[in-house]
């Protein structure tokens, strides 16, 4: 019995040698590996480009998580957002987050279309002025952007999603003129949705007069520079025929014909001005382009305009022609 004692002892001073020789010198027992990565914070807000319908009162969309490169961002809770409430440059904070510091290259809105932060409505949804809801549908529930997303170690990086309604909702009317609304598509949702970096972009701001005699309202659309084609532009693109699909940015005019289109990365821009006519259920109905400057044309030519960073470039706009589609 001892000497099988003795074996018994041995064999567990082996077995524990054995498995003491497996650590890493270079790591104390009892610490996360992890604890030695570079961190880093990274900022989220959100705003929006206006909607061609009078008779949409709210957009609501719910956000369930946010990944970047796949990795679910620890921290952030669910949050529902009306994104009318967030335009011309206004902005509501998503929150700011530790992460790697490292360069990211995708983004993921994860949303919830079932229940909004509250539980009590639908997740995202179209609202209009007389209070009834439209549930918004998406096959994939989430928005996938390709964005590189640089952290630095120590220091903090904010990013602006910037969220075209104007191409991000597909309005539809019957037989008796109601409308219904949905998403477009997961493809058209995504194009839809800029990320910016935050304190890299420039503003433009405007006032047009208008000429004409006409008292439609007016949208000012700006794209980069020379990539206005009309063929294209003013028939509606992709599944959802979704007109100036390939505009940066938009701004419906006020009574007083002034402008302001937010988070233009730096550039040359070409702006051009559409009439629409607004139908009795508020819906905006594109009539024709206006020309511009001094003297009436019939031939469809930009505002040109530069951006900078921090920086608001004016313009004065004189629209002397409509001409029709």
């Amino acid at each position: 019995m001892k000497n099988l004692m003795n074996g018994l002892l041995i064999a567990f001073l082996l077995s524990s040698c054995g498995e003491d020789t497996m650590v890493d010198p270079g790591i104390n027992p009892g610490t996360d590996p992890m604890d030695d990565k570079k961190m880093g914070q990274i900022g989220f807000q959100i705003t929006d480009a206006p909607i061609d319908n009078a008779e949409v009162k709210s957009c609501v969309v719910t956000i369930q998580e946010i990944h970047v490169d796949g990795q679910k961002v620890e921290g952030f809770q669910k949050t529902s957002v009306n994104l009318l409430a967030y335009q011309k440059g206004e902005t509501f904070d998503l929150g700011t987050f530790d992460v790697e510091a490292k360069q990211y290259s995708s983004l993921e809105l994860v949303l919830d279309l079932e229940n909004d932060a509250s539980g009590t409505k639908p997740g995202c949804y179209v609202e209009e002025q007389d209070g009834q809801l439209h549930a918004l549908s998406l096959a994939s529930g989430k928005i996938t952007l390709d964005k590189d997303l640089g952290v630095d170690e120590g220091s903090k990086s904010t990013f602006v999603l910037d969220v075209d309604l104007r191409k991000s909702i597909h309005a539809e009317a019957d037989n008796e003129g109601n409308l219904s609304y949905d998403f477009v598509s997961g493809t058209e949702l995504n194009a839809a949705v800029r990320v910016l970096q935050g304190g890299k972009t420039g503003i433009v701001k405007g006032t047009c007069q208008n000429n004409t005699g006409s008292s439609s309202k007016i949208v000012a659309y700006a794209y980069h520079q020379g990539q206005f084609d009309s063929s294209s532009e003013l028939n509606g693109k992709g599944q959802s025929k979704i007109l100036f699909a390939q505009a940066v940015n938009s701004a419906l005019c006020d009574e007083e014909g002034r402008f302001e289109l937010h988070f233009l990365d730096e550039g040359n821009y070409d702006l051009y001005f559409a009439s629409y006519e607004e139908n009795s259920n508020g819906h905006l109905t594109l009539k024709g382009m206006f020309s511009v400057g001094g003297l009436l044309t019939t031939t469809l030519s930009p505002v040109s305009v530069s951006t900078s960073a921090n920086a608001t470039a004016t313009v004065e706009v004189s629209l002397m022609g409509l001409l029709g589609l």
